[in-house]
């Protein structure tokens, strides 16, 4: 979309125009930008001024689950949290070390994709686990998020990681008996998150997750910060069955990204 206005001291021409990016293969945004551009000199001027401006735009995002209602009836992953100047829909969270289960997600070779039946697997590995599939037969709350890990190498998925954090107050823990699933202490990190709320089909998934990247990246560049994306997330934190839906998409906060943060 194009306007414009002409007169001797100034000229303004807008537009509205979808700008498209690739931040690994497997996830294309369509993001919209609207640009505006004002000039402030007479055209005959040999002097000239122009200003151009860029402002991204988010798709609107249902509203999740309030995270304190549902950290009254599970445990929650340790975080410090905080609200990202420039970005009211972001929040920064600083996790603390834990001790977790961990386990690789398949990883289709042709589409660099996991489908949801290895999504599948993956879960059922951990939840077998802290349901007594371990070395003393130990029976382990459930704790949330449910942690989907994405591994960005030349621009496509090289590896995704599922993981439950172990409860804080667990220190006897017993070994894994499945080969394929590891329990680890894992050091603090931080993210960039954006929460979200609303059913997910299976065949939305894909769309549903590439929008909310998007309008994490989005809020981001609008706020001035340049993260890494070389290391992503997504956080469960609701049965799927439930009327209200509480997920998450992030990206770490590597050394070498911009940090804005307010207390």
């Amino acid at each position: 979309e194009l306007s414009y206005y002409y007169g001797y001291d100034q000229l303004k021409i807008s537009l509205s125009v979808t700008l498209f990016v690739r931040i690994y293969s497997s996830i294309s945004l369509s993001l919209s930008l609207s640009i505006s551009c004002a000039g402030y000199n007479s055209p005959w001027d040999s002097e000239k001024r122009f200003e151009v401006a860029f402002a991204a735009k988010a798709a609107p995002s249902p509203k999740p689950k309030d995270l304190d209602e549902i950290c009254k009836d599970i445990e929650c992953a340790k975080a410090d949290i905080h609200d990202v100047k420039g970005a009211p829909n972001v929040q920064r969270k600083d996790y603390y070390e834990a001790n977790v289960i961990m386990t690789e997600v398949d990883v289709d070779p042709t589409t660099k994709k996991a489908t949801t039946a290895a999504y599948n697997v993956a879960f059922k590995r951990l939840y077998r686990y802290i349901t007594g599939n371990n070395e003393k037969g130990m029976n382990i709350n459930m704790t949330v998020p449910v942690r989907n890990k994405l591994v960005i190498k030349d621009n496509e998925v090289a590896h995704q990681f599922m993981s439950f954090v172990l409860p804080a107050a667990l220190t006897d823990i017993p070994a894994p008996k499945d080969s394929k699933v590891v329990q680890t202490k894992e050091k603090a990190y931080s993210v960039y998150e954006k929460a979200f709320g609303g059913v997910i089909s299976e065949a939305d998934s894909e769309t549903v997750y590439s929008r909310e990247f998007k309008n994490l990246w989005a809020e981001l560049t609008v706020a001035g910060i340049k993260p890494d994306f070389q290391e992503l997330y997504t956080f469960e934190y609701t049965d799927p069955k439930d009327n209200e839906q509480r997920h998450e998409v992030a990206v770490l906060i590597s050394q070498n990204s911009d940090i804005a943060m307010e207390i």
